[in-house]
This record gives structure tokens, C-alpha cells and sequence, in this order.
């Protein structure tokens, strides 16, 4: 059976990470192997803080090891990865990515470099940025960086959807096939801007901004 390697965070309560991306992928009729990057009691955002462990960059190649043994890397159908609790995770996934792909390379990555954005900064450990930048993002066949991310990768500041699709076509070149740009915060206006960018062209999505009740 074909199935979607998904390596993210996990968290007890609430949905973020595995825990919000697992399940909808079943429901669109994909079987799913989560590996978690961390186990967290609750999401980073609640104001009273949270509990839980970093998974050991060792650990997550050991789970992989053991796919790989019974033999189900040639049914790896694609890899998504989120949020990394440690550098060291980077080497780890690049390794999982050129073994799935070596098994079949039909298999593609999607790549969601969960860095942070202009309000929070950068949420991750020493050294993730870097490593996401440095090793897996061109890696990645389908890049979904929010505009933070995508300006870490490029270099390219963002002010207009003129720019947008600058920083996009950069990002193309340094590797990936498709960017999927989900939140254009620069873009001024009363619309939450999305571009997905290929070698084929550019497309925008566009829909109102919605208000939400922050973490209590």
C-alpha cells in the first residue's frame, strides 16, 4: 500500500503539526505514517506555556530504520515535514528523502519550513533556520513557505506582489518545482494573499482576513 510519510510536531492538546495534518490526509483516502519531531502537551502560542520533549534527531532515523527493514520505502508515495525541534533533524530528513527517493523516485517532498513569521520572530532552536535554508529546502519538489520563510530562503524582501513573485521565481531556481507562498503579510490590503508559483506561471488565491480568538 502506497502510503504519506508525514515527520512533524505532535501535541496532546489541541491540532498542530501531526495531530492536525494525520487525519485529513486519511479522510482524503491516503494511508498515513506519522513520525513525531516533538510531543508537546499543547501548542507553543498558549500564554501559559507548555510541557514535552524534543524526539532525538537518532530516534526519528531509528523509526525510519525500521520502515525501511520490513521494506515499504519503495510505497513512500511522498514525504511531508513541519516543525523541527532540532537542528540535527535537518541531516536526518535529507538522509529519509534521498533513501525514499532512491527507492522510488516518483516520491515527492513537501517542504513546510516552519521558521516563525515578523510578529512571533523565529520560533525554532539554534541552528533549524539554517539548516532548513542550507539543506532542505532546495531539497524540497513542493515548497509551502509563509513569507517570513521565503524571504530566509531568498534574500528577498517583500512589499507588493510584484515582489512576491520576484521572491518566488528565486525560490524555483534554488530548486523546488512548485512554492506555495500561504501568507503574504507584506501585500497591503483587506485580502490574505496566497501565490503558488511553478514553471508554468502564477496563481493567486485571495480571501478575506478573519478574525480569531487568540490562546487563553
Amino acid at each position: 500500500m502506497k502510503g504519506v510519510l508525514s515527520i512533524q510536531s505532535h501535541v496532546t492538546y489541541g491540532h498542530a503539526g501531526n495531530s492536525a495534518a494525520v487525519f485529513p490526509m486519511q479522510r482524503m483516502g491516503l494511508e498515513v505514517w506519522p513520525i513525531h519531531t516533538v510531543h508537546f502537551s499543547n501548542h507553543t502560542q498558549y500564554n501559559q506555556g507548555w510541557t514535552g520533549n524534543v524526539v532525538a534527531g537518532e530516534a526519528i532515523a531509528e523509526i525510519f530504520e525500521g520502515l525501511e527493514k520490513i521494506g515499504v520505502l519503495e510505497n513512500i508515495r511522498a514525504i511531508v515535514t513541519g516543525y523541527l525541534g532540532d537542528a540535527s533533524h535537518c541531516d536526518v530528513i535529507a538522509n529519509i528523502v534521498k533513501k525514499a527517493k532512491a527507492a522510488n523516485p516518483d516520491c515527492l517532498y513537501l517542504c513546510d519550513p516552519v521558521m516563525g513569521d515578523p510578529e512571533k520572530g523565529c520560533i525554532v532552536s539554534d541552528g533549524v533556520a539554517e539548516s532548513l535554508v542550507g539543506t532542505l529546502m532546495p531539497m524540497a519538489d513542493i515548497l509551502v513557505p509563509n513569507q517570513f520563510e521565503l524571504t530566509r530562503f531568498t534574500g528577498q524582501d517583500i512589499h507588493s506582489m510584484e515582489d512576491a513573485v520576484v521572491a518566488c521565481e528565486k525560490a524555483l531556481a534554488l530548486g523546488p518545482n512548485l512554492v506555495l507562498a500561504k501568507h503574504l503579510h507584506g501585500v497591503k490590503g483587506d485580502q490574505f494573499s496566497m501565490l503558488m508559483a511553478s514553471s508554468q506561471g502564477n496563481y493567486l488565491a485571495q480571501r478575506p482576513h478573519l478574525s480569531f480568538r487568540g490562546n487563553r
